[in-house]
């Protein structure tokens, strides 16, 4: 009798025989107890031969063994986002477990992936559930490759608000930016550099992505900014000047302190004048911007200077100012006699009176007024600063 080597699953009890027997004689074989993967292989042995008598045998004995149940691990497809940590490799189960058995009874550990955090796709193996799992069954994963994704992780950036130059100026090496959604991992930075719309005029220019980059495990969005020409600052300090009430008010001259940029002059940079706060009675009034500031150059600011002097209107002519003339009547014998030593003959020729205007000047703070005209030493005089040649009838002062 010769028990046949035979295996089967948990729970299978097959035996062979080898020979024959005589109608209606039995041989029964039984295996040693167990049910386990682990505790086989189990002996086959001879159980019952009740006609043994009858026979010349030989028992040659064989073992049973029990083989793991095949249970096949599929990965669930999954990913992460570059930085974050990694999920919990899910999965689900191909195959039937034991009666009585459950996966949780059954599969143990955890799948695993190649190594990387990197932008990419990752191979799953089985990990430790081929060592952890019940050594009932044969767990092993799908044949199939099945890989983990690890995706870019998305960022905002823009440009930092609030950057500037003076208009001459050049631009700073680089802008600053900030990220205003999502976040770097890992110590990462952002390399490259960002630009502007080109001009050098005063005003704000947006800012453009150009080579800025966090690598290629990000997704980067650029949010257009902004940079700023302001307008350089120039100071203006008038020219003291002054007028005589009821005169015209002259131009008003400034010097400038501030240097002018790219090749600016005078000329390229102002326009429109300077002017004064309004009023026409004697005294002081400051200086204003007049329409200077919004003609001239938007690449410069206008300021007057701190101690600026101030605009006199005065009562008083100033020095070597004319009063209004004074008239006289021209009754001498002859013109060439009318010979002023100071101040040059006016006559005006279109006046039926032939009137003669004499400029009579002032020293400022003081009055002269002119006399009664009188002859002195063959000599007219008719003021302290006028003197006529002698011979005709004494001119007398009067209103026109």
């Amino acid at each position: 009798v010769t028990a046949s080597t035979a295996a089967g699953p948990t729970g299978a009890t097959k035996f062979g025989l080898n020979g024959g027997l005589v109608s209606g004689d039995t041989v029964t074989l039984i295996r040693a107890a167990g049910e386990t993967v682990m505790g086989g292989p189990y002996a086959i042995t001879l159980d019952t031969f009740a006609a043994s008598g009858n026979y010349i045998y030989t028992y040659n004995p064989a073992d049973f063994t029990i083989k793991g149940r095949a249970i096949t691990i599929v990965p669930d497809a999954l990913s992460k986002m570059y930085g974050n940590v990694d999920p919990i490799l899910t999965y689900s189960t191909l195959g039937t477990f034991a009666p009585g058995d459950t996966a949780a009874d059954v599969v143990a550990g955890a799948l695993s992936r190649a190594a990387g955090e990197n932008v990419g796709g990752y191979l799953i193996d089985i990990g430790s559930m081929g060592a952890l799992s019940n050594p009932n069954y044969e767990v092993t994963l799908d044949g199939t490759p099945w890989f983990f994704s690890i995706t870019p992780r998305p960022i905002t950036v823009t440009t930092v608000p609030g950057q500037s130059k003076t208009y001459g100026d050049a631009d700073p090496g680089a802008f600053r930016n900030v990220i205003i959604q999502g976040n770097l991992a890992f110590g990462d930075s952002l390399t490259g550099k960002n630009g502007r719309q080109a001009g050098e005029n005063a005003g704000s220019f947006g800012t453009m992505q150009n080579t800025l980059s966090a690598g290629g495990n990000y997704a980067l969005t650029w949010k257009p900014g902004s940079f700023a020409i302001t307008p350089r600052a120039l100071t203006l300090r008038p020219v003291g000047l002054g007028k005589l009430a009821g005169g015209a008010d002259p131009t008003i001259s400034f010097s400038f302190l501030g240097a002018l940029a790219l090749r600016d002059t005078p000329a390229d940079v102002f326009a429109g004048s300077l002017g004064r706060s309004p009023g026409e009675t004697p005294g002081t009034y400051l200086y204003t911007l007049g329409t200077l500031a919004a003609l001239s150059s938007p690449n410069y600011s206008y300021a007057l200077a701190a101690d600026s002097p101030l605009f006199n209107i005065s009562g008083l002519p100033s020095d070597e100012i004319p009063n209004p003339p004074l008239f006289v009547q021209s009754l001498l014998d002859t013109r060439e006699q009318f010979d002023a030593t100071r101040g040059r003959n006016n006559e005006d020729p279109n006046n039926p009176d032939n009137l003669v205007l004499i400029p009579f000047k002032r020293k400022p703070g003081r009055v002269y007024y002119a006399p009664t005209a009188t002859r002195s030493g063959g000599s007219i005089h008719i003021s302290s600063y006028d003197d006529f040649g002698p011979g005709g009838q004494i001119p007398q002062p009067r209103t026109p």
